[in-house]
């Protein structure tokens, strides 16, 4: 469950802090062909939120006691928690990126008309696919 937790959060965090910082501060484009409002900056932006956000979350809940019901939790290194982290949000927003790249291909501009405003379901669950699998490669290879 933590390490779901940490998968479905980090795009989330990835993705607010990528638009607000993209909005305020993007510059540079990052994937013009393929994601033409996508910036360097936002890019950077989405890893540094993610990393503030996973980590205080983790922190808060050690903190509060939390977690102490689940030693197993508590026995992960908090340096691997902000790695996953890290590694999570890299790998979403390539998953985001190579959703926007097949949708190109298709000449096409939503998944789906699910949710409205969104891309379909599918835009919203391309970066989780990606974060997903990196966190339980990380968490069975790394911490086994």
């Amino acid at each position: 469950v933590f390490i779901m937790a940490i998968a479905l959060l980090t795009p989330a965090a990835t993705d607010v802090g990528a638009y607000f910082v993209g909005t305020f501060f993007g510059k540079r484009k990052l994937a013009p062909e393929i994601s033409p409002k996508k910036t360097v900056e936002g890019a950077i932006g989405g890893v540094a939120a993610s990393l503030v956000i996973i980590g205080g979350v983790y922190f808060a809940l050690l903190k509060t006691g939390v977690l102490k019901i689940s030693p197993e939790i508590i026995a992960i290194e908090w340096y691997h928690v902000i790695i996953c982290a890290l590694l999570c949000s890299i790998f979403s927003q390539i998953g985001d990126l190579i959703a926007s790249a097949v949708k190109r291909f298709a000449n096409i501009k939503d998944f789906s008309h699910v949710l409205l405003g969104h891309g379909g379901i599918m835009d919203r669950l391309d970066s989780i696919l990606f974060s997903a699998t990196v966190a339980l490669v990380y968490f069975n290879l790394i911490m086994k």
